[in-house]
């Protein structure tokens, strides 16, 4: 779970810096910089609500994340080509990215490249 009532706590109700407050919680002081501004973009101030519990706090702050697109959406990966790929030698799934079809337009001198070094490994 969250520390987001703890670091609230911590700097409006005790007036911590947000390096202390990282200190304390174990966190990254840009974790307690981003929680903090969404608290004041929020609206919310110190103390909270006596009817907000941790799940409604939560929302409040992060609810304005988009959502996922569906997998159906998504092109989904030649699987078959990628262990084909991954079978021949000298081949990483890193190459493999970077020289899928439909993606290398072979007037760029990297991806002249890449289809030189994947026709060689053929």
């Amino acid at each position: 779970m969250r520390k987001i009532k703890e670091v609230l706590r911590l700097s409006w109700g005790m007036g911590l810096g947000n390096r202390q407050i990282a200190r304390s919680l174990q966190v990254s002081p840009g974790t307690i910089s981003d929680m903090l501004r969404r608290a004041r973009e929020a609206g919310l101030s110190w103390p909270l609500p006596e009817d907000m519990d941790d799940c409604a706090l939560e929302n409040r702050l992060y609810s304005n994340k988009l959502p996922e697109a569906p997998a159906g959406l998504r092109p989904q990966p030649d699987m078959e080509w990628i262990h084909r790929g991954l079978h021949r030698k000298g081949v990483r799934l890193q190459l493999l990215w970077w020289s899928r079809p439909g993606l290398v337009d072979t007037t760029k001198p990297r991806d002249r490249l890449l289809r030189l070094l994947m026709r060689s490994l053929c």
